[in-house]
């Protein structure tokens, strides 16, 4: 019987989509330097319909520059000192995130831990950056 307040709020949760993880480390997923680590602390790796889910049509902040991944398949960013500003062309292929890098395609696992995202740059060495889903 004293179980059962725990389970029904545990139930509640899960059926809002609220997430049992509220106490992720954000500066050691930001510290992270590997898909084990970040799995080690939580994250979980996104599925093609989960990004599109929760990172596309959303912004993304890194604390000098924000990202928007637009549902029409162009990845906008900009420095927030207005510096410098880019555009280009993106997709999803065996859920990951895809998209022309100096004339080669790069394609990375993203990874998300809370409102964290993290994507992969070579295997599963992740890129130097973090961006906070608003």
């Amino acid at each position: 019987m004293r179980f059962t307040l725990p389970l029904l709020l545990a139930a509640s949760l899960a059926i809002s989509g609220a997430s049992l993880a509220a106490d992720i480390d954000e500066d050691a997923v930001r510290a992270a330097k590997t898909t084990k680590e970040l799995a080690a602390l939580g994250a979980v790796r996104l599925s093609a319909a989960d990004f599109k889910k929760k990172v596309v049509g959303r912004k993304l902040d890194e604390g000098g520059w924000t990202w928007v991944i637009g549902k029409d398949g162009t990845a906008r960013s900009a420095a927030d000192d207005k510096s410098w500003e880019s555009a280009e062309a993106w997709s999803l292929k065996s859920d990951k995130y895809c998209r022309e890098v100096k004339g080669s395609e790069l394609c990375s696992e993203v990874w998300m831990a809370g409102t964290l995202v993290r994507m992969t740059e070579k295997g599963s060495k992740l890129a130097g950056w973090t961006v906070a889903v608003k």
